[in-house]
């Protein structure tokens, strides 16, 4: 255990100090040390750096930081909120109005059908044309064939009526 030396007027107010709190002297200074060190206000300065005059600061400052929060709040963000909801709202019902996949499915479907029958159909014309068109040859390679027959015929008599 330490002394330490100060004056009358210090001591007697220590001692009512001690009184009001119903402590020590010893545990008064305990006390004090303790709350020095964990607030970190100089004890030199105590009257200039009061916790409750800090806490009114602070309670001030952090009332004007909502105060711009809330105006933020207010002017910027409600606003974006609700624009965010309408287009939530839009693409919603865009996406209920588009066509499913198996309406997109079904078309390409009836398309590939529609091709198929259509290529079919060109081929059955083309057939036809070829059949014509064949029928056409034939009978004209027989024309023909016929035509020079009877001019083999003819130079046939020629070559008879030269002899002759």
């Amino acid at each position: 255990m330490k002394t330490i030396g100060i004056d009358d007027l210090t001591h007697k107010e220590l001692k009512n100090l001690c009184k009001a709190h119903k402590k020590t002297i010893v545990e008064f200074l305990r006390y004090g040390v303790v709350y020095f060190k964990k607030t970190g206000i100089d004890p030199e300065h105590s009257i200039d750096e009061s916790p409750q005059k800090a806490i009114k600061e602070l309670t001030r400052r952090v009332d004007q930081i909502i105060g711009v929060i809330k105006a933020q709040e207010q002017d910027k963000m409600n606003p974006l909120l609700e624009q965010l909801m309408m287009l939530v709202r839009r693409s919603e019902i865009l996406l209920n109005d588009a066509p499913k996949e198996s309406t997109f499915k079904a078309v390409l479907s009836r398309t590939e059908e529609m091709i198929d029958a259509d290529q079919k159909h060109h081929l059955e014309q083309l057939e036809t044309q070829h059949k014509y068109y064949k029928e056409q040859l034939d009978t004209q390679q027989q024309t023909n064939a016929n035509t020079i027959k009877k001019l083999g015929e003819v130079l046939a008599r020629l070559d008879k009526m030269a002899e002759t």
